[in-house]
């Protein structure tokens, strides 16, 4: 196999893994509403593991169980597998019509082993590194990555579409259940997935109204564009051109975080006192929009809020179900003097809404 070396990354081995032939029948999945609304969401997740082996001792031991044990878990999960493809039978609610996720017995995913010469300590460490160090880390599919004599990292991609980060924690703890019991038992995997889409509620109605809101919007183009039909690689210019970002990892402790509540003139959560934190910090960072004739600014700023709305809803869903809230406020506002508490209000006010069961605001 030829190697590919990419910004110091070396791929040393690639195999398509596949559900156990004949474990799954070829199936069809409708998208409901919450799932249109995720269509062209990317997610990725990246995990670091100490490992003082070389990438030889990997290879040999640990990655033909990772192999073995992602094939098993994609048997129980294998909406991961499949592909997001039109519906001839839908009606035609927005250009190119409906989606599905399709499996048929085969579909499969990559799985890498890569081998990086980069610092690992750096990389896992607080202090501020080049964001474009983790790119070759979080390919869009499983890519295991040794730094040899000191770590692993485990990168993955999702489309949002097939599930939220409940659904991909799930995959993700299972998949690591297996690989820990040998790789050769799906048993070890006690809370079994659902994908019964009928026992989800009538999401009919919400998917209507939220396709005809947008019929007229052009970014539900870019929606139809963007669902994963093929499997090919996502454009690099577009995930390696922030060259020159960089990232850190801030630790706010509980002296931090008490100083932040009791600050704010209504009473936070720490989730909310953390988040309004960021919200504002990053708001006085960026350029001030240009103002209205009225004085007014015309930027404003969403912050997403991942709420999970399996219980909620009447009657409840199944645990593929999730829903997104977006408060939004003022450049001003953020900016501002008053930031910190602007922000917090909005996230609380958000967080009372979910609380009370409130789904007209998705």
């Amino acid at each position: 196999m030829k190697l590919l070396v990419v910004d110091g990354v070396k791929v040393v081995d690639e195999r398509r893994v596949s559900p156990p032939v004949g474990s799954v029948p070829a199936t069809e999945l409708c998208l409901n509403y919450f799932d249109i609304a995720m269509l062209s969401v990317q997610v990725e997740y990246l995990f670091f593991f100490d490992f003082p082996g070389s990438t030889q001792d990997f290879r040999d031991v640990h990655f033909p169980r990772l192999k073995r044990s992602l094939s098993l878990a994609l048997s129980l999960f294998y909406p991961l597998a499949g592909r997001v493809v039109p519906s001839p039978e839908s009606p035609n609610y927005y250009p190119g019509g409906d989606r599905v996720i399709r499996y048929s017995d085969g579909d499969s995913v990559s799985l890498t082993l890569a081998e990086s010469g980069n610092d690992f300590a750096s990389l896992v460490g607080n202090q501020a590194k080049e964001a474009k160090a983790f790119h070759p880390l979080v390919p869009p599919l499983p890519r295991v990555t040794v730094f040899p004599g000191s770590g692993v990292s485990v990168g993955l991609t999702f489309n949002h579409v097939v599930s939220d980060g409940t659904g991909i924690i799930h995959f993700i703890k299972s998949w690591a259940a297996i690989s820990k019991a040998g790789g050769g038992d799906v048993s070890v995997v006690k809370d079994l997935p659902s994908f019964d889409r009928a026992s989800r509620g009538d999401l009919e109605p919400l998917k209507r109204a939220f396709l005809e809101k947008i019929a007229t919007d052009h970014r539900i183009e870019r929606l139809a564009a963007s669902s994963s039909e093929s499997k090919e690689e996502p454009n690099q210019t577009t995930r390696h051109g922030r060259r020159r970002m960089t990232r850190a990892t801030f630790v706010l402790k509980r002296a931090h975080i008490e100083a932040l509540r009791s600050s704010n003139k209504i009473k936070i959560s720490s989730f909310s006192a953390a988040c309004a934190l960021v919200w504002s910090c990053l708001a006085k960072s960026r350029p001030t929009p240009p103002r209205r004739g009225d004085g007014e600014s015309y930027g404003t700023h969403c912050f997403w809020l991942p709420a999970n709305h399996r219980h909620r809803l009447r009657p409840p869903l199944g645990r593929a179900c999730f829903g997104n809230f977006s408060p939004v406020v003022s450049h001003a506002e953020l900016a501002g003097e008053n930031g910190f508490s602007s922000a917090s209000e909005a996230i609380q006010s958000a967080i009372r809404r979910i609380d009370e069961g409130r789904v007209d605001h998705l």
